[in-house]
Parts: C-alpha cells; sequence; structure tokens
C-alpha cells in the first residue's frame, strides 16, 4: 500500500507544480482554449492602495501580417465559471463559431464601439503589436517597465481567487459578436502576477510572489529546517551509540525529511525572488518527504480539484491504523518485560495520535475555503511530523531504548542472540518449572558450580 500512496502522490505534485511567472508559447490552432493560471490575490487594503493585486507582462508574435486577434481575459471565479463551463461542456464540438459565442456571452454586454473591451478591465485583444502597449494595456500610471500591460486587481471584501485563460476568439468590432479564430498564430508571452504594487521597492518578498493561498510558507520551512537543522546532529550522536536497525532506519527517515524541507526551502527563496524558483528541486524535496514517512500525506496537494487520489489516500491511511492497533495488541499479548510494555504504550498512544490526526483535519478543512486550506493543511501535517521526529528522539535515547530494545554498542561481547532468545515470547509464556524444588536445584547447582571456581 506504501508504494500506491507513493506513485499516487508523486503524479499530484507534479501535476500540481505552478510558478507565478508563466513564460512559454501558444498555438491558436494547436488549443483552442489555453489555461494559464489559477491566483489568488489578496483583500486591498483600504489606506493602502498598493496592497492589492497586479498582473503584468507581455504578450507578442513573430507574426506581423496577423490581423485578426485572439483573447485574453483574467476574471474572478463567479466569472470564469459560467465562461469555462461552456467550454468545458462544448470542447469536443466542431462548431467553435457557436463556442467562441456560448463562451463570451457572459461579456456581451454594453455599448458596442471601440471602448467596449477597455470598459472590461481584464479582457484584452492579444498578441500585442510589438514595442508597443496592448490595445486594453490597463491604467497606464500603474504600467510596469518594459511591459505591454499592467492590470490591477482590487478587492475590498475578501481574498480571491483569479483565473487567467488565452482563447481563440476574437469579437467583431462592429457587430461585437465573437466569432473563432481559424488562423494558426504562434504567440509568446510572459506574464507575472503579484501580491502588491510592483512599482514600489518595499513590497515584502514573502508575499509578493506568492499566490495567497500561499504565503506564509517560507517561514514554515524556515522554522522548521532550524528545528531538523539541531535535531540531525542530536539524533546521529545518538546512532553512533547504538547498533540496532530501528534506531538506523529511524534516522534514515529523520534525513530525507531534513533534506525534503531544505530543497523545498531552498526553491521558496528562489521563488521569492523570481516567481519561478527550481520546480524540480521543488519536486525533489516533495519526493524526499514523501519517502520519509511511514504513511504519506497528500491532502494538501489535493485541495483544489478533490479527486479520488486523496480519498483512496486517506481510507489507505485508516486501513493501516486498524493493522497498527491489531499488531500492537499481539505484540503485547506476548509481552512480559514491564520496560517494554511501557515503551509499547506510550510509542502506541503517540504513533495512534500521529495516524489519526491527519483524516480529522482533512474533513474538517473541507468545510474551509481553499484560500485558507493549504495553509491549515501544511502547518498542521509538518508540525506533527516534527514533534513525532522529536518524539522518538527520545524515546529512542541510549540510556532509554536499552531498556527495551537490547540494543548493542561496539563494547558487546556478542552475549545479545541469547539474551534475546532468553526473552523470545515463547519462552516466557510457556516455560513453567515443574516443581520448585526443581527450581531450588537449579539455583543450588549454580551456587556451587561459582563457590568451585571461588
Amino acid at each position: 500500500m506504501k508504494y500506491i500512496d507513493f506513485f499516487l502522490i508523486l503524479f499530484l505534485k507534479i501535476l500540481t507544480v505552478r510558478s507565478t511567472r508563466v513564460k512559454g508559447t501558444w498555438n491558436t490552432a494547436d488549443d483552442f482554449f489555453f489555461f494559464l493560471l489559477k491566483f489568488g490575490f489578496q483583500k486591498t487594503d483600504l489606506h493602502n492602495p498598493d496592497s492589492s493585486g497586479f498582473v503584468y507582462g507581455n504578450i507578442t508574435t513573430d507574426n506581423q501580417k496577423f490581423v485578426k486577434s485572439a483573447t485574453f481575459i483574467i476574471v474572478d471565479y463567479d466569472n470564469f465559471f459560467e465562461y469555462y463551463k461552456s467550454y468545458k461542456y462544448n470542447k469536443l464540438s466542431k462548431n467553435k463559431e457557436k463556442l467562441c459565442s456560448q463562451m463570451f456571452s457572459k461579456f456581451s454586454i454594453g455599448k458596442c464601439d471601440d471602448n467596449y473591451l477597455k470598459n472590461i478591465n481584464y479582457i484584452s485583444e492579444i498578441p500585442c503589436p510589438k514595442e508597443r502597449l496592448c490595445e486594453n494595456s490597463g491604467d497606464v500610471s500603474n504600467l510596469v517597465r518594459g511591459s505591454q500591460f499592467s492590470y490591477q486587481i482590487k478587492d475590498y471584501q475578501y481574498p480571491r481567487y483569479w483565473y487567467a485563460s488565452f482563447a481563440a476568439c476574437y469579437r467583431n468590432a462592429v457587430t461585437c459578436t465573437w466569432h473563432h479564430l481559424t488562423n494558426n498564430v504562434k504567440i509568446e508571452y510572459d506574464i507575472f502576477f503579484v501580491n502588491e504594487n510592483p512599482n514600489k521597492s518595499s513590497f515584502n518578498p514573502f508575499v509578493y510572489q506568492f499566490s495567497f493561498d500561499k504565503q506564509d510558507t517560507v517561514e514554515f520551512y524556515l522554522l522548521f529546517f532550524v528545528i531538523y537543522a539541531l535535531l540531525v546532529p542530536v539524533q546521529m550522536y545518538a546512532v553512533t551509540h547504538q547498533n540496532h536497525p530501528v534506531t538506523k532506519l529511524f534516522t534514515g527517515s529523520l534525513f530525507l525529511e531534513f533534506f525534503g524541507v531544505s530543497f523545498n526551502l531552498f526553491s521558496s527563496f528562489k521563488f521569492a525572488l523570481d516567481g519561478q524558483g527550481f520546480p524540480r528541486i521543488a519536486i525533489i524535496g516533495d519526493v524526499l518527504d514523501i519517502l520519509s514517512r511511514t504513511e504519506i500525506d497528500i491532502v494538501e496537494e489535493i485541495d483544489e480539484y478533490q479527486t479520488w487520489p486523496g480519498y483512496l489516500i486517506l481510507l489507505l491511511r485508516v486501513v493501516i491504523i486498524i493493522w497498527f492497533l491489531l499488531e500492537l495488541r499481539n505484540t503485547m499479548k506476548y509481552e512480559h518485560n514491564k520496560r517494554k510494555l511501557n515503551f509499547f504504550l506510550h510509542f502506541g498512544a503517540s504513533a495512534l495520535v500521529w495516524f489519526i490526526y491527519l483524516p480529522i483535519v482533512a474533513l474538517i478543512s473541507l468545510m474551509m475555503s481553499s484560500l485558507w486550506r493549504y495553509k491549515l493543511l501544511f502547518g498542521i501535517t509538518y508540525a506533527a511530523d516534527c514533534l513525532a521526529y522529536c518524539i522518538m528522539t527520545h524515546l529512542l535515547w541510549p540510556t532509554r531504548s536499552e531498556q527495551y530494545f537490547l540494543l548493542a554498542n561496539s563494547l558487546d561481547s556478542g552475549g545479545d542472540e541469547l539474551d534475546v532468545f532468553n526473552e523470545a515470547p515463547h519462552i516466557l509464556n510457556n516455560y513453567v518449572p515443574s516443581s520448585p524444588a526443581l527450581s531450588d536445584s537449579g539455583q543450588y547447582l549454580k551456587l556451587i558450580d561459582l563457590n568451585h571456581y571461588s
């Protein structure tokens, strides 16, 4: 089951890699509809207009003979829902003319003149003329140097997701009707999505490039990096004074978690600088984080679309909880060493809390806005993992673990195998002396033997 979890998680990790700077090319004949990005813009402070979101960049083509335009559209969820629904349910239709009309019917209102699209702030004809502003470039006072357009996203009520996309449709300037663009045009784009005014130098780097739902994650990574940086050398000291597969496995898991957090922190810092980061390094960090866990937490990566892999992971986790409890019960049933029983009780209670917290938090998070859900799951899962590593480091410390694991050190003479055999469950539970006298005689013979060599 662990390997099934791994591949499901890895697939979703790769699927959800995004950046606030989107750059590439779009062929209108290959993709009728091209989705760019979903980005969370923060609430605009009434006393600080520079706290609003901005979208700016360049959209051009090398085809100078291109006459008809495609469309670049940025809208909030309410407007995007109707627009995208029309495309989703009719995308297989061969009648693209009708499809264009259906998709943009919500926006086909108002006076039909040259200012029609300019009055709809975030719908623009593309591509823009090279080295010139777009037809709908936004407020000229907000233009970022080197950009052909700049749109200011203001929302004084609450944070909100906005959606950006291209569509191979154009508007007839005379009739204001929408039509399918049949020409094959290669359009190059380089677009930034940011929170706070890019023309100001005083923006917060840990907020500026990040979608609202991903803000503050750098601070989280930095906090856990510091904790693991202190915990790793402590565990390295512990493992050098022990010789047991359990402690070696735990140390390896701790190293994977530490490197995973380190890679994600490094990529996040780079992302704060350029809005792209190192996607491949971030994926490596996620994979190391996955490998470090006994059971894998990925609900935080599927909050946007809640697909069946997320529910399957939660179901597998519940199954493992039941299996863990049954195995713990059987282990304690055949164990009579009080120190080991005490360890199993503490370990079982801690592990049960760790296992069960994710399904509970996942159910609670479903009732929250997705703008807050990621940070809730991110913070709780990383905090729970970090706490688990700290507890296990304490439980497996050399002065404690030798009481219940029979951990060997370099000075042991090789008698561990006999000690382990003598404490095996079938010996402890099945050995019954034939009589008290026989048991006493055995002690008497040992005493005679000791006196003989004294």
